[in-house]
């Protein structure tokens, strides 16, 4: 009964120590935010994106917010604050919606805006706005409300460290991304970093950082197996080359815990001297 009763005493003071949780979307000035009641996690998200849901939950999804902006006179302001499991999966997440041609806009690490839509990341947050108000009145709503909701988020900026491993030579800009799940359409090939090239077509280089080398090791064998390769044949500088009915020609670079190589390149020379570039850089 005297460990209730002190309780009942303290629990005010307990009370007033917890921190109070903080709203997850910022008050922004002449603008009433409407905050959805509904939270969407891995359980419900096929209610509101049945067709991508199975995407955002191999970027290690949490879950999703929904917020309306509104003013008189004007068209609300959708705010959707997809939360994922690290900042490397936010990227992936972005990065798998994201064209090089895109405006980009320096709003979170980085962010693009077309008319009706903006979307950045930062953190482990991605953030989509969109509004039906007109061409540059809908953009310069948008991007006031980008930039309340990235500086309320208070995320560190920055992109994978892994993405510096590429080579600048020839490199789109803006075509970085990152695959969790199934590169190529395989399940074995997994957490791949990729980039795109313009030179005489659009080829791409992926890096593949493992745990050790033989996890790295480990990949390139199942690679190889699958596409019915003989390993003791492609060896030759550490590079090995094989070819996919889907993909076409695919070319692995073999570097300690890392596996990277070059998809989509007909030219076998070229394809070397990517490899090369890569093997340089790793």
């Amino acid at each position: 009964m005297k460990k209730a009763f002190l309780m009942l005493l303290l629990f005010p003071f307990l009370a007033a120590a917890l921190p109070l949780q903080r709203d997850i979307f910022p008050p922004v000035k002449g603008w009433q935010s409407h905050k959805d009641d509904m939270v969407y996690t891995q359980d419900n998200l096929f209610d509101l994106i049945d067709g991508a849901a199975e995407v955002l939950l191999s970027y290690g999804f949490v879950d999703l917010h929904v917020t309306e902006y509104r003013k008189d006179g004007v068209q609300p302001v959708r705010v959707e604050l997809y939360k994922h499991s690290s900042s490397l999966n936010a990227f992936g997440m972005y990065s798998a919606e994201r064209k090089p041609e895109y405006s980009f806009i320096d709003i979170g690490t980085q962010g693009y805006i077309e008319d009706g839509v903006l979307n950045f990341f930062v953190g482990i947050y991605y953030v989509k706005i969109s509004t039906d108000e007109p061409k540059e009145s809908g953009r310069g709503t948008m991007t006031l409300i980008a930039g309340a909701v990235a500086d309320f988020l208070r995320q560190a900026k920055g992109f994978p460290p892994t993405l510096s491993l590429f080579p600048q030579k020839n490199k789109t800009a803006n075509s970085e991304g990152y695959v969790a799940e199934s590169f190529l359409g395989y399940k074995f090939i997994h957490s791949a970093y990729t980039a795109s090239y313009e030179d005489t077509a659009k080829i791409q280089l992926f890096i593949i950082p493992c745990d050790t080398p033989p996890a790295a090791q480990t990949m390139l064998a199942t690679a190889l197996k699958q596409f019915n390769a003989d390993t003791a044949v492609h060896q030759a500088g550490g590079t090995f080359s094989v070819t996919d009915q889907h993909n076409g020609p695919i070319y692995f670079l073999l570097k300690g815990s890392i596996l990277s190589g070059v998809v989509h390149c007909s030219d076998a020379v070229k394809a070397e001297e990517y490899l090369r570039l890569l093997e340089k850089t790793l």
